[in-house]
């Protein structure tokens, strides 16, 4: 189904502008300096827009990408003739789930890639609202503003954003989206008490032991089985 609404007078119970769901949480008509957000650091930004993202082309090839990945090949998306004839929008339109989607990438590009520091994980959506259609050949940007930073279990932190997708040349947003990302630090490596000149000498000549023994049971292994094999070809000799 297509996520992306119709025109106001084929949606009549359409929010009104006044709606907070249809204002972009970041309204800045121009891109922010990007913030480097680390986990120590997150704190400082909550409230704030920190990134916006540079321009990116939404055109028919990458929707019929998303359509083939998806299996939704819905004719608003898919059949740009048939779309400029009879779609209400005027041409094909990405799907709402494509552009939701391009936060990821946006997100890696100008807010936080993903690092050695943490595994970050997606949590999911609080609420999102597809307020326009991208259009193929549409050029969008994302929008972050950190709302929130929570603490769970030791090393563990949730990043609350407000985010939207912008639609050059358009006043409306495409969508607009509180997005949660949990953020997991890595455990320091576990690391043993360290020997000293004796203990490591002792550890050496312990390896060294266990080594000639694995020689010598290979080597035995060895002897035994020639012997089978020797017993085995005489006994079919016999025979």
């Amino acid at each position: 189904m297509p996520e992306s609404r119709a025109p106001k007078s084929s949606t009549p119970e359409s929010p009104t502008p006044e709606s907070p769901m249809l204002k972009s949480p970041m309204p800045n008509p121009a891109p922010a300096p990007a913030a480097k957000i680390t986990l120590d650091n997150a704190r400082e930004f909550v409230g704030r827009e920190i990134a916006v993202s540079d321009w990116l082309a939404v055109d028919q090839a990458r929707i019929d990408e998303f359509a083939r990945a998806t299996g939704d090949d819905y004719w608003i998306h898919t059949d740009p003739a048939r779309a400029a004839r009879e779609s209400p929008f005027g041409a094909a339109i990405a799907h709402g789930f494509l552009t939701l989607s391009l936060l990821t990438k946006f997100y890696y590009e100008c807010v936080r890639a993903p690092s050695d520091e943490a595994t970050g994980l997606n949590y999911g959506l609080d609420r999102v609202r597809f307020l326009s259609p991208v259009r193929a050949g549409d050029r969008v940007r994302a929008r972050f503003a950190l709302e929130a930073v929570e603490d769970k279990a030791p090393g563990q932190q949730m990043f609350v954003f407000a985010c939207s997708v912008e639609v050059e040349g358009q006043d409306k947003p495409a969508l607009v989206a509180i997005w949660r990302n949990f953020y997991i630090r890595q455990a320091p490596p576990v690391r043993g008490p360290r020997l000293t000149e004796k203990g490591q000498a002792s550890q050496a000549a312990r390896r060294a032991r266990e080594a000639e023994a694995l020689r010598a049971n290979l080597a035995r292994r060895k002897t035994q089985a020639r012997a089978k094999n020797a017993n085995d070809a005489k006994d079919a000799k016999d025979e």
